[in-house]
């Protein structure tokens, strides 16, 4: 199997376009499965590994390791990267942002997973977690001042050639951005600054979140201007630090009166602004998978991969 060439933090400018797969980590997609994902034109898939508790604090399950061998292979073999995102379960973040203990084995588990991966170019970044809860200062102090700064240093350490990739606002979310400002802090490493672009909220979740409108309808003009709005602040921020944005999650509900609309409208912002993207999901939660008109869509713009 030929290797992929190796990437750097510069060719995360609008150079990736690809799928999320939500439980590779326990349930590996088929290698048909990959073949149907691939002939839609993404360029990476983004799998998750979900760290657990234990008297040690975090761990990963050896069994997901093995499940990763399994998805870097088939991927690879398809001229696929893989981005790898470090997963905390709802109920135990607290154990991240209250414990030492916590903090310091999800470090380990960065530790782990570039042993892993070391050397295999396939690998296209590691995620270090997925939707931190930064929504009070205190969180916001554990995770810039000792949980990114020692989890960059964990992988970097193991292998300086392996893309960190770094959420940055409340709950990884862009739109949370006006509220809080800037929160990055530059690293010892060259990272990836990373958000999810859900917006508006409560069209994109409608009917799932207690804080959302049953069956709100989308507004092409609102959403464009919102949204681009948030872009232009994410870019003004990547800017300041010199680094590249990738929004590792995008999607709507695709029981959304137009949903195919919504897709357009985001991707071609990803696109305006050299923001590599994710859609979330393809293989997951089957309510996020893209209807046919959404996909139809998503194809087009994925033609840029062949470019």
């Amino acid at each position: 199997m030929r290797p992929l060439p190796r990437v750097t933090t510069k060719d995360f400018y609008g150079k990736f376009r690809g799928f999320g797969f939500s439980d590779c980590h326990v349930n590996p997609v088929v290698p048909a499965g990959f073949d149907n994902v691939r002939a839609i034109g993404p360029n990476c898939i983004r799998s998750a590994v979900v760290a657990q508790w234990s008297d040690s604090g975090f761990v990963i399950p050896g069994y997901q390791f093995k499940n990763l061998t399994y998805v870097l292979r088939e991927a690879q073999a398809r001229s696929m990267y893989v981005l790898v995102v470090l997963v905390v379960a709802e109920h135990l973040h607290e154990k991240v942002w209250n414990t030492r203990l916590g903090v310091n084995s999800l470090v380990g588990c960065c530790s782990d997973l570039a042993k892993f991966f070391k050397g295999r170019t396939a690998l296209l970044g590691i995620q270090i977690l997925n939707e931190p809860k930064l929504f009070v200062k205190d969180n916001q102090e554990t995770y810039w001042g000792s949980y990114v700064p020692g989890a960059v240093a964990a992988i970097t350490s193991v292998d300086t050639r392996i893309n960190v990739v770094i959420q940055t606002w409340p709950g990884g979310l862009i739109s949370s951005k006006p509220e809080y400002g800037d929160l990055w802090r530059p690293q010892k490493a060259d990272c990836v600054m990373s958000g999810h672009a859900y917006s508006p909220f409560a069209y994109t979740h409608a009917d799932m979140m207690p804080h959302t409108t049953p069956g709100e309808s989308f507004d092409p003009i609102a959403t464009l201007n919102k949204t681009h709005e948030e872009f232009l602040a994410i870019r003004a921020e990547s800017e300041k630090y010199g680094v590249p944005v990738f929004i590792t999650e995008t999607s709507t509900r695709q029981d959304r009166k137009g949903a195919e609309l919504w897709a357009a409208h985001t991707l071609q912002l990803c696109e305006g602004f050299e923001f590599s993207w994710i859609w979330h999901y393809f293989y997951g939660d089957s309510a996020w998978h893209p209807n046919e008109a959404t996909l139809e869509v998503l194809k087009k713009f994925m033609l840029k991969n062949r470019a």
